[in-house]
């Protein structure tokens, strides 16, 4: 069974571009690409010009709305080394008991990674089960801040995030010209960069 599992991530490899999320974002000015994990949420932010705020809907939309899960398995790995890692440090270990102890019948009794037997027998499918029921629109926050009109942005975001059977809801246009909608976080101005965007999946048991 390891080495079926084995050869299909290799048989997958060739279809797989690395990275060109990443790169297209540099390419177009981006910076500070990132990701963050939490029992709270699941966000994802950086810089962007405030020109290509069609371009970020557009690359958001279809890594959230049409995503491909080519090194689901690869990726899992890199997970699992990262708690192994984790593992090594005694008061890493401490406060995950602690937190297992104190919390016997709620979900932050549960690693933000899973413990694990989770690692080893989430399968692929268990993901995209997950994702089509959590990561939908209605489940998300998005915050751009800078150089940007709610007018102009609004109509740009809502013709690419809008799914099927999804909405968005509670728009909102605050005082120092934030957009925030429920329906992934997009959010803080830096420097001289016009638009920092940040997305964020809401957390759910």
């Amino acid at each position: 069974m390891e080495k079926a599992w084995k050869d299909a991530i290799t048989a997958a490899q060739p279809f797989v571009v690395v990275n060109q999320f990443g790169e297209i974002i540099e390419q177009k000015g981006g910076q500070g690409l990132n990701a963050l994990t939490s029992n709270e949420e699941t966000g994802y932010h950086y810089s962007f010009p405030s020109n290509q705020v069609e371009l970020w809907a557009y690359l958001e939309s279809e890594r959230f709305l049409h995503r491909v899960m080519r090194e689901f398995y690869k990726e899992r790995e890199v997970v699992h080394e990262e708690r192994r890692l984790g593992e090594s440090q005694p008061f890493g270990r401490l406060l995950e008991q602690f937190a297992a102890t104190a919390y016997l019948a709620h979900p932050y009794g549960q690693p933000v990674v899973g413990w694990p037997s989770d690692l080893e027998s989430f399968s692929a499918t268990d993901a995209e089960n997950f994702y089509r029921k959590y990561y939908v629109p209605a489940n998300m926050i998005l915050t751009l801040v800078g150089d940007v009109k709610p007018g102009e942005v609004l109509p740009i975001t809502l013709c690419f995030y809008r799914a099927p059977n999804s909405h968005l809801y509670r728009v909102e246009v605050s005082r120092c010209g934030a957009i925030c909608y429920g329906g992934a976080i997009m959010g803080s101005s830096a420097g001289g960069w016009p638009v920092s965007v940040r997305r964020k999946a809401l957390a759910h048991d």
